[in-house]
């Protein structure tokens, strides 16, 4: 893609997440294995979403350990169209140098 593109990409995203990243609702950091992953974590409307980015320049795999909490459904990859299941409270993802995954998961009440 042409750097245009990807900013105009990148500023749809950050719009659709604005209510997300300012989110006052309280909740747990995820952790992340891998140190090259770097995240935030907030709830927001019965969702809790991890934002995510590879800083390195190679590929890696971690782990992410969501907060403690009882989860229905799948993680949605959002921006990715994909899910991916959770086991004990654990995701894991694949990241390409510098490619940024955002998680939407299901908080049940």
């Amino acid at each position: 893609k042409k750097h245009w593109e990807i900013y105009q990409q990148t500023n749809h995203e950050l719009l659709s997440l604005t209510e997300v990243i300012f989110s006052l609702e309280k909740t747990d950091r995820a952790v992340i294995a891998n140190k090259s992953i770097i995240s935030i974590t907030r709830r927001h409307q019965d969702y809790l979403y991890v934002i995510s980015v590879n800083v390195e320049n190679e590929p890696v795999t971690t782990k992410l350990i969501l907060p403690r909490a009882k989860y229905s459904g799948a993680a949605e990859v959002l921006f990715e169209n994909r899910q991916l299941n959770f086991k004990n409270n654990s995701l894991f993802d694949s990241y390409q140098p510098h490619q940024r995954h955002v998680y939407k998961i299901k908080i049940e009440n």
